[in-house]
């Protein structure tokens, strides 16, 4: 993938189908590499010349007579504007990558660093089961036998202890979470809704959770794997906390686990989400779609 391929080559090889891409960070890394700032649009000018005789007759009776030509040059402007948009984030990745910026091995990529990873791609978007909390909790407490005083008693309670729970998960954020992963890694990471390129109820509808093919993913390692100690994260605190540090401390524990990255995720923010799409068979299982289009162009 190169910056000097022509918008009007007959030689592409390969497309690519993006799923997601922060345009705010594009923006900025390629302002960031390239000296003519943000690439907006394209436009091509082209001129071309044409010639065009003229023929003259004059005469004075039957004395004299004669025929004059003359040529004039007219000249023809052809202005072509081109929509840059989806040429910048190709333009973006392959400048990293000639830069030796981008990593695609995670467990050696250092916090902070861009990584390029492929694999299996699950996305969930929270935001469809807002309002379905207390619905489920209410199903589940349905659920529990009743048949003996005992067990009505710990329906009772299962009822209020749900019903609480529910009423602070239902006035949370709820996100558009994604993972990748493979045999070796898992990546978890949030999504900008206004940056997706799609829907995801269409996604949810047409595969689930996962949604087929292999997907690549471009983003900033900033979360690595925790280790927990007795079944939670080793954690720093402030040298005095207070009591509010302590509270929020466990209250955002609890929450993680039930909304948020698992302790043994990879975190990154993405900056997109790409695959390689029909037009070139490939023998690899993980197509790299830097190296591809590369290749392509």
């Amino acid at each position: 993938m190169t910056s000097r391929a022509k918008l009007d080559s007959p030689s592409t090889e390969s497309l690519f189908d993006f799923l997601y891409v922060d345009r705010g960070r594009i923006a900025s890394y390629f302002a960031q590499l390239f000296d003519t700032g943000v690439l907006r649009s394209l436009k091509t000018t082209a001129t071309s010349e044409q010639s065009i005789a003229e023929e003259g007759h004059a005469g004075f009776g039957r004395i004299a007579g004669y025929k004059a030509k003359d040529e004039k040059a007219i000249g023809q402007s052809t202005e072509r504007e081109f929509d840059a948009e989806w040429a910048v984030p190709l333009n973006v990745i392959d400048a990293l990558d000639e830069r030796g910026m981008i990593s695609r091995d995670v467990t050696s990529a250092a916090m902070g660093q861009l990584v390029l990873l492929s694999g299996t791609l699950q996305v969930i978007d929270m935001r469809m089961v807002k309002e379905l909390w207390k619905p489920i909790a209410a199903q589940e407490v349905g659920n529990m036998p009743s048949a003996t005083s005992q067990e009505r008693k710990k329906k009772e309670e299962a009822r209020k202890s749900l019903g609480s729970l529910t009423d602070i998960i239902a006035n949370l954020p709820h996100s558009v979470q994604v993972k990748l992963f493979s045999d070796d890694y898992q990546l978890w990471a949030t999504l900008e809704p206004n940056y997706i390129i799609g829907s995801t109820a269409d996604l949810g509808l047409k595969h689930g959770m996962q949604i087929q093919g292999t997907w690549s993913m471009l983003g900033v390692l900033d979360a690595l794997p925790e280790l927990p100690s007795a079944g939670e994260p080793n954690l720093r605190m402030p040298k005095v906390p207070s009591q509010l540090d302590v509270a929020f401390l466990k209250m955002f524990i609890e929450l993680r686990k039930i909304l948020g990255r698992g302790y043994f995720d990879y975190g990154v923010t993405p900056v997109a989400i790409l695959r390689e799409v029909g037009l070139r068979s490939s023998t690899s299982a993980q197509p790299d779609p830097v190296r591809s289009a590369s290749h392509a162009r």
